[in-house]
């Protein structure tokens, strides 16, 4: 189990955001992420499908809370496909997300400047938690 902690808001004036971040870290990554949330009892379960990579993601946090410990499990996945078919039968499909992530590194710190359609303009930084 790895923890994170994270702070998320919603962001007004991404362009501005995006200009202060860039004027004080190297130049971002950019990620296309589709993410498939499945119904699961505890927790969020969901796979995160990027242009080259896939992984199947757990975790447990407080819903609602500005700043919020997570406690997370990862695995990389080889057949994303084929995963989403078995999980959407077995559990059921909660929703999907699909967005263009912006990610920039200040210290240990990363900071992501989100966008899409369902969620909007979102702002989350957040750093591993010490053990």
């Amino acid at each position: 189990m790895n923890r994170n902690v994270e702070i998320k808001a919603r962001v007004r004036d991404r362009e501005n955001l995006d200009v202060l971040l860039r004027d004080r870290t190297e130049p971002p990554a950019l990620l296309v992420q589709r993410d498939t949330f499945f119904r699961c009892p505890s927790g969020r379960l969901k796979l995160r499908e990027e242009a080259v990579r896939s992984a199947l993601i757990f975790y447990a946090r407080e819903s609602g809370a500005f700043a919020r410990e997570s406690r997370y499990w990862r695995t990389p996945v080889a057949d994303a496909a084929g995963l989403k078919a078995l999980l959407a039968a077995a559990l059921g499909v909660a929703g999907v997300v699909t967005k263009q992530r912006l990610v920039f590194l200040i210290g240990q710190t990363r900071v992501h400047l989100d966008a899409s359609r369902r969620s909007g303009q979102l702002c989350r930084a957040g750093g591993r938690a010490r053990r």
